[in-house]
């Protein structure tokens, strides 16, 4: 066999063994959102969640567990350090109706609260206020700012009665709100006031 024939059927070979190399490797897609990633109490299983670890508790079928608390694209995970020292890990869906609430407290000690507005609801709504009119959004995530909010879906509860103020538009539901909270609150404020300060007025309301 030549010397450049010795030399060919190397290449080939070290070729084909890098390209099998290569298609080993698996590509893991990264979520849309941010992650963090956690562990366990009771083992070492990773999970990928859409929000850093924080205190706070979900009530779920009437119990309510406290612990460290990570939000998923699809539900919660909470880790339960019990009296003993040995924890429990609970990963339960949005859709199971059995989570009622969750309650999470940052850094900051920001709450962050996700309720089942409804029994018959299938998804839980961020609580914005609660007073003598109970207003939500369809966010997940903290409140820093009025642009936080959801002004395209937001829902109004008082006595009893629940009301979607759902609408294409930011001023129809601003409208609406305005309209509840002059009615709720006995106030007159001016259908032209601005979202944001439309959010730091109902913030100040009981």
């Amino acid at each position: 066999m030549s010397a450049r024939l010795i030399l060919f059927f190397a290449f080939f070979l070290s070729s084909f063994a890098l390209s099998a190399q290569r298609t080993r490797v698996t590509q893991v897609p990264k979520s849309p959102t941010s992650v963090a990633n956690g562990v366990n109490s009771s083992g070492d299983k990773k999970i990928v969640t859409t929000s850093r670890k924080a205190n706070g508790y979900m009530v779920y079928k009437g119990d309510t567990i406290k612990g460290l608390i990570m939000m998923g694209l699809d539900g919660v995970y909470l880790d339960h350090i019990q009296n003993n020292g040995s924890g429990k890990f609970y990963d339960v869906k949005f859709k199971d109706r059995g989570l009622k609430t969750i309650m999470m407290y940052n850094a900051d000690n920001k709450p962050l609260c996700l309720t089942r507005v409804k029994e018959s609801d299938k998804k839980l709504m961020r609580l914005l206020h609660e007073g003598k009119l109970t207003v939500y959004d369809d966010r997940i995530g903290y409140v820093y700012t009025p642009d936080d909010i959801d002004p395209f879906l937001v829902v109004v509860s008082y006595n009893g009665e629940v009301e979607t103020l759902g609408s294409f538009s930011k001023g129809e539901t601003r409208k609406d709100l305005i309209a509840y909270i002059n009615d709720v609150y006995g106030l007159k404020i001016d259908y032209k006031t601005k979202w944001s300060e439309l959010m730091l007025t109902m913030d100040g309301l009981d």
